[in-house]
């Protein structure tokens, strides 16, 4: 998930729904796209409107 949308390439604008962070805020899932970092591309990352620090998950 992240925050700043000018890291996303083939963004595809559409409300997915909303995430529920540990201090029981909600954000709104505002779309998803492509973030590249170096030579890396990961895909179908959300974009969460407002959200002030990038979250990545392995599992």
């Amino acid at each position: 998930m992240t925050g700043d949308r000018s890291r996303l390439r083939n963004f595809v604008k559409k409300f997915i729904g909303t995430v529920r962070f540990g201090n029981d805020h909600f954000g709104a899932i505002m779309g998803y796209g492509d973030c590249m970092i170096d030579d890396n591309v990961i895909s179908s990352v959300y974009y969460v409107e407002g959200l002030g620090h990038n979250l990545f998950s392995v599992g």
